[in-house]
């Protein structure tokens, strides 16, 4: 079976809040990892199944059906747009 990052936090009783504190980052930050907004790098995956105790190949890290694009930054937005 796999879990979504937030099925895996939750399987494990661990709070947002918690896990941002673990894994060295701010809640809002963390959060955003688990809306699939931003990407976990290899070693923060890594710790983050160490954490939840289960096989990283378990988690799905990734959303398809989520990805960012970039574009050229202007005075409007900060150069990375999210769709879907």
């Amino acid at each position: 079976m796999r879990y979504t990052i937030a099925q895996a936090r939750k399987l494990n009783a661990i709070t947002q809040k918690e896990m941002a504190k673990k894994l060295g980052m701010s809640e809002k930050q963390y959060i955003n990892y688990e809306k699939y907004r931003v990407f976990f790098r290899v070693n923060d995956a890594y710790r983050f199944s160490i954490f939840v105790r289960l096989p990283i190949d378990q988690i799905i890290f990734y959303d398809a059906n989520k990805h960012v694009t970039y574009k050229a930054k202007d005075k409007h937005n900060k150069g990375v747009e999210e769709t879907e």
